[in-house]
């Protein structure tokens, strides 16, 4: 499970934090990192929380590809700062029978290590991050919290939330394979 977590952070460092890579080939270089090892249905299902079996099917689905371009978009760019650091793994605990906690730091060259803890699963003997932890906020977490509040907002429901996602992630990049 460490070295899971430990190659997709060195992963991501090494092609995310290039200088002077542009915006569109850093969304399309993390959207195909995270296509790859994160659970995006299980992340779907537990952000839209009980709204999910509210949604139609027509919805979830497009909740689940908007999610993504959401999280491409509010994620990716957070490389960007990036220079020098470097990735270590304190501890790996099982959390019930299912997950594994993988606690870890970034470690920066001028400023204190960021605290981040991946929540991986196995399902189908393929693991995959189900959520990350960064500094005590868990993406998922904050995720559902700012989406059922726009679900709740004068009444939008899911229909308010889908609109939300898209005006937010219309300039997002979906194309993955000529950014490698």
């Amino acid at each position: 499970m460490s070295d899971f977590v430990g190659n997709l952070a060195t992963s991501a460092i090494d092609t995310l934090t290039e200088p002077a890579l542009e915006d569109p080939i850093r969304q399309a270089r993390f959207r195909k990192l995270f296509q790859e090892n994160f659970d995006l249905p299980v992340i779907s299902r537990f952000v839209l929380g009980r709204y999910w079996h509210q949604a139609t099917e027509a919805q979830q689905k497009e909740f689940q590809s908007l999610l993504e371009d959401y999280i491409v978009l509010a994620y990716s760019s957070r490389f960007k700062g990036y220079n020098g650091e470097t990735f270590e793994v304190d501890d790996v605990r099982s959390d019930g029978q299912k997950d594994t906690i993988i606690y870890t730091r970034i470690l920066r060259q001028d400023a204190p290590p960021v605290r981040v803890d991946w929540r991986v699963r196995a399902p189908e003997d393929r693991m995959k991050v189900i959520d990350i932890v960064i500094e005590g906020l868990s993406m998922s977490l904050t995720h559902r919290n700012e989406f059922a509040a726009v679900i709740q907002r004068a009444g939008s429901g899911i229909d308010g939330l889908i609109k939300l996602l898209r005006e937010k992630t219309a300039g997002v990049n979906r194309e993955v394979s000529d950014a490698s």
